[in-house]
């Protein structure tokens, strides 16, 4: 072989040494490379354990750095969460305290209806525990008034119109007279023509008191079946004058009569 040839050989080689070297330092960086993103990624891996460990409160903060700030920011996260909890305990506590009221004022409107309707059958029943028919309280009645008010009149038209001297003496128009009286409660017709001071003559009988005169006009002055009668609110009672009583407000007019039916 000729040295040329033998000096190319020898660069060949020298060539695909150096070609055959670079190529394994290549292989030999991917995988270190390949092993660095590993074993970051494990790390990764560890720190997110580390974090969950400490979210989980078994295991303490032993990171460094970067897993610090992850850890603190992940027991800043349970304190949140914690907080959130709490809230929400607080909130069921107040629900759970406002239900008890509820029921509480329930209960206590529940005992007042039934005190309620135990005081009303009470009072239906006057009280009675027997329960047992009772009799109802006697009906009070209203107080009677200190007083009452009348009017009262005595008039002997009649006679006038028949020309009786002795009713025309005493007015020519016959009314004589015209008042308003006040008189204690249950006071009769013959109460109020005392207590109007006219002039009357009477005697009393079985039937009661009977007026024969009224200022000097006698009965039958103007015929038989003449003489005074006495009306109540434009009625002629059935009952004589010291029978009937009397009520606040009526009006009592005495009228001489001359023909029945005349009044």
């Amino acid at each position: 072989m000729s040295p040329r040839s033998s000096s190319l050989s020898k660069t060949r080689r020298i060539t695909l040494g150096v070609v055959f070297a670079c190529v394994f330092i290549a292989l030999v960086g991917v995988s270190v490379w390949q092993l660095t993103l590993l074993a970051n990624g494990s790390q990764s891996n560890d720190t997110t354990a580390v974090q969950t460990k400490t979210a989980d409160g078994s295991i303490s903060d032993t990171a460094s750095g970067s897993d610090t700030e992850a850890s603190s920011s992940a027991s800043n996260s349970v304190d949140s969460d914690s907080q959130t909890d709490d809230a929400n305990n607080e909130g069921s506590q107040s629900a759970d305290s406002t239900s008890a009221e509820s029921s509480s004022t329930g209960a206590s409107s529940a005992q007042g209806s039934q005190s309620s309707g135990t005081s009303g059958s009470g009072s239906a029943n006057s009280g009675s525990p027997s329960g047992g028919s009772s009799t109802p309280p006697a009906s009070q009645e209203p107080p009677k008034p200190a007083t009452i008010s009348v009017s009262f009149s005595i008039d002997c038209v009649n006679a006038v119109n028949y020309g009786n001297e002795t009713a025309l003496s005493l007015s020519s128009s016959g009314y004589l007279l015209s008042t308003q009286l006040t008189l204690s409660p249950g006071a009769t017709v013959y109460d109020a023509l005392m207590a109007s001071g006219a002039p009357v003559n009477g005697a009393s009988s079985a039937m009661g008191f009977y007026v024969s005169a009224l200022y000097s006009l006698q009965e039958k002055a103007c015929g038989p079946t003449s003489g005074w009668l006495y009306l109540v609110n434009g009625s002629q009672p059935s009952a004589s004058c010291s029978s009937y009583s009397l009520s606040d407000g009526d009006v009592v007019q005495w009228r001489y009569s001359v023909n029945p039916g005349d009044i």
